[in-house]
């Protein structure tokens, strides 16, 4: 099986840049922005996405938009399954000094 990648891309591309130019959007589509060269992550957000999401092929993979944050998790566990997820939420311990 070969490795895929799932990360971070911060660059807009000059359309990308050109449309959100000035919008409330621009923000939102770099934070959560990422690069996979993975199809079959597509298909699984196809079935299991909680929020909206869209890809766009790009050198070979796809740039994926992601409005979830659970959905950035399932993808990358999905293709980089050695990463540890994050804790549930309830089994932190926060306790007041």
């Amino acid at each position: 099986m070969s490795e895929y990648k799932f990360e971070k891309f911060h660059r807009l591309t000059q359309d990308e840049f050109v449309l959100l130019k000035g919008t409330e959007l621009a923000e939102k589509m770099l934070t959560n922005k990422w690069y996979t060269d993975c199809a079959d992550v597509l298909d699984l957000l196809d079935e299991h996405a909680t929020g909206s999401w869209c890809a766009v092929p790009y050198n070979g993979g796809f740039l994926v938009y992601l409005a979830s944050v659970g959905d950035i998790l399932l993808a990358r566990q999905y293709v980089q399954p050695d990463i540890d997820p994050a804790p549930p939420i309830h089994s932190i311990n926060i306790v007041n000094e």
